[in-house]
């Protein structure tokens, strides 16, 4: 099945293990441009960065995923964006600020016919973010 080129934020698992995790079930990388919150938060670094990722220096730095999705979208022609996780950035953020992230990407995707795909424990999120979303899914 070909989903087209997507767009991956991460503030659960570090680029280079879902870059493994991708490849070994033959995932072609080019074909996502990734949004790395969580690998220079924890001390971990890419001396060779590839020019389908970015890394946002803390979760807590939403503005810098903004601006990432958008050069994204102006740049890759995405068909699908996954945000991993919501449970993750409320983490690190208020719940207000999540909100507020969320609203805007949400609203952009929207625009443009582009699918989010949003990751989270149940029962770690407020009910309210369910507004963001067409569909639930349990899993």
């Amino acid at each position: 099945m070909d989903w087209g080129n997507g767009i991956y934020i991460t503030a659960t698992r570090p680029y280079e293990g879902l870059a493994n995790f991708f490849s070994a079930r033959g995932t072609d990388l080019n074909r996502l441009f990734f949004i790395d919150c969580i690998s220079q938060h924890l001390g971990i670094s890419d001396p060779s960065i590839p020019s389908n990722v970015r890394y946002v220096q803390t979760p807590t730095m939403l503005e810098f995923v903004s601006l990432y999705a958008d050069d994204a979208l102006r740049t890759r022609d995405p068909s699908f964006v996954i945000l991993d996780s919501l449970s993750s950035l409320l983490i690190y953020n208020s719940e207000d600020a999540v909100r507020k992230f969320l609203h805007a990407l949400a609203n952009k995707m929207r625009q443009k016919g582009i699918k989010i795909y949003i990751i989270s424990m149940e029962d770690k999120h407020p009910a309210s973010f369910f507004v963001f979303c067409d569909e639930i899914v349990d899993g």
